[in-house]
């Protein structure tokens, strides 16, 4: 709970550095897409679980990347924006991901 309230806190809608949240956030969400379909024809996996481990693994960026951010004296904006954009994007891409599965 109180890292959704630090998030809630430096939640950034304005994307100055915008080319390097994107590629972080394409890193994120499509790599893990396709490491997760990597995972799933691996291990032969169906139904529930193939859903599971694939939309899983395309999830947007998590809260703890601004509490790291934070501890170690990094950009909290910036991790606060790109965990911001990962968001919105995600709210679009999970229900294409659930109508697939």
């Amino acid at each position: 709970p109180l890292a959704m309230l630090t998030l809630g806190a430096f939640i950034e809608l304005r994307f100055p550095n915008w080319k390097a949240m994107l590629g972080t956030v394409a890193l994120r969400m499509g790599g893990g897409w396709l490491l997760g379909q990597a995972l799933v024809l691996a291990l032969g996996l169906t139904g529930l679980d193939r859903a599971t481990v694939a939309l899983g693994a395309a999830m947007p960026v998590g809260v703890a990347t601004l509490v790291f951010a934070s501890m170690e004296g990094l950009d909290v904006d910036f991790a606060a924006a790109t965990i911001s954009l990962s968001i919105l994007l995600g709210l679009l891409i999970t229900p294409l991901l659930l109508a697939a599965y």
